[in-house]
Order: structure tokens, then sequence, then C-alpha cells
């Protein structure tokens, strides 16, 4: 892309200079080229920007590539189970080795140990250690909190560390009313099971996987 330095070597680069635009009549459809390969190129965006964020080349090269977002909820449409002292939890589902859902539980504010005015740091530290053991949950989470109770479509998810005091009082401050829910997720992989690696250590990877539909063309033979 325009203002930027790629690091694949220079014979597994596609230029833009070097693409054209085709019709094939065939499938009545556009498709890029590249002259100097000979063969159909396919966009292909793993995510660092919503689309309508992008640059305009960036956006111009996704109208040619079948991208789209589609959100996996495993848990649409099945009930929560029986609550604990307000919180409801999900099991982790996985296939294989490959983890669909990560554990969650569900609350609200009013469910949350309370921080009465003038109550000393180290005991809302340990009620909340407590809350914690009392419901299961691991030492690092991510928290989505949304306004009302019902929740709300867009919060971001913010990482939490039940160990440290500067964390939970960061969370707190994200919490305006005993009506918001509260979404936890296990942190998952943990910092002990990161599966990329090199000799510098471990690696946050992000996998972004793309399905669509194609549809086979079929000659209709005479009766």
């Amino acid at each position: 892309m325009p203002g930027e330095s790629s690091s694949v070597p220079e014979d597994r680069r596609i230029h833009l200079e070097d693409l054209r635009l085709e019709h094939d009549e065939d499938e009545d459809r556009l498709l890029l080229r590249s002259e100097r390969l000979g063969r159909e190129v396919i966009p292909v965006y793993l995510g660092y920007l919503v689309p309508l964020a992008l640059p305009e080349t960036p956006r111009t090269l996704l109208l040619l590539s079948p991208t789209s977002m589609a959100p996996l909820d495993v848990w649409a449409g099945v009930p929560h189970g029986p609550a604990h002292e307000g919180v409801t939890r999900r099991p982790r589902v996985r296939h294989g080795n490959l983890v669909l859902a990560r554990r969650g539980w569900s609350t609200t504010a009013a469910a949350l140990p309370t921080r009465p005015a003038g109550t000393p740091d180290d005991e809302v530290f340990l009620a909340w250690r407590r809350w914690r053991r009392t419901h299961g949950l691991p030492g690092r989470v991510f928290v989505t909190v949304s306004s009302g109770p019902r929740g709300g479509a867009g919060a971001k998810p913010q990482y939490l560390d039940f160990d440290s005091p500067l964390s939970l009082t960061a969370f707190e401050a994200l919490v305006k009313s005993p009506d918001d829910r509260i979404e936890l997720r296990e942190m998952l992989p943990a910092e002990s099971g990161l599966h990329v690696v090199s000799e510098r250590g471990g690696h946050v990877a992000e996998l972004s996987v793309e399905t669509f539909t194609s549809h086979s063309r079929f000659e209709e033979s005479p009766a």
C-alpha cells in the first residue's frame, strides 16, 4: 500500500501497477489480475481498522474481495442457567482444539462488590478477591460494560486483572449505574499458552478466518 514498507521478498510482492481490472464474461464479474503472474488476485483483509476507516486504495480493493464480517454467537437463543448471587455463567465451547466460545460470566453492576464512601482500599481489594473466588473467575479477564438492563451493542471489552488494585479501580470507573450489564470473558490464551513463539519469546497473534459461498455452474443437457 502507498506509504507502507513490505517485508515480503521482492519476488513475492504484488505491486499496484501490476494489477489490472478484467471483466470475466463467463461469470459476469470484475476481477483483479496480476500481469506478471498471469492469474487472478483476491484481496484479503485481516482487519486492523473497520473497512470504512481505511484509505481509498484499500477500500477500493475490498470491493473485489468476498470479505464480510459475521460474529459467531454459539449461545444465540440459549437461555442462561440459574444465577448464583446475581451471576450466571457459560462454559467454554470447543470443537476439537479450537475454542469457539470462551468461558463467560454475566451480571449487573448491582451484584458487584459495593464500595461505600470511605471504605479502606485493602477492604475493597479483599472484597473483589472474595467475589472472584465465589464465582470461579480466573485472575485475568476481558470485561464489557454496557448501559441498561439489556446492554448495548458496540461496547468494547476492557482488560481486567483481579490481582491489580489499579486495574480494578479503572474498571469501577466504567460502571455508571446499578443496571449496567457486565459481561466477563476469560483471557484465552493466557501468557503461558501463546501459540506463536520465537527466539524472543511469546507473541500475541490474531487469526482471521474468511468464509464464502461458491456456486457451481452446470450446463443443461438437451432432453
